[in-house]
């Protein structure tokens, strides 16, 4: 699956439990305030392929520090619990969010 900008196609990324816990993505997004007890599980991006040789999806993200950059991200397959791709926008307010509540 190869979702590039300008092509109005986004991709909805969901982590395996415990990989926000590694850091990876700390420069990318933020996670909600630890009060309303929202545990990182997905983002959304609209740059993304995957790499069947070395079994990863390769994102590019834009760093929280620097909005005027992009990093190319490497995002092993096995810490991705489901990616799903759609043709519209995401929901006002759902770009750059990452978690949801759990029950």
């Amino acid at each position: 699956m190869k979702i590039t900008k300008g092509n109005n196609e986004y991709a909805c990324v969901f982590l395996q439990p415990g990989y926000w816990e590694t850091g990876v993505l700390s420069d990318f997004f933020q996670a909600g305030a630890s009060e309303d007890r929202t545990l990182p599980a997905y983002f959304w991006t609209d740059n993304c392929d995957f790499d069947a040789v070395a079994n990863c999806f390769v994102l590019v993200l834009t760093p929280l520090h620097d909005k005027m950059v992009e990093e190319t991200v490497y995002l092993p397959r096995e810490h991705v619990l489901l990616l799903v791709a759609q043709k519209t926008a995401p929901p006002p307010g759902e770009i750059g969010k990452i978690g949801f509540k759990l029950p």
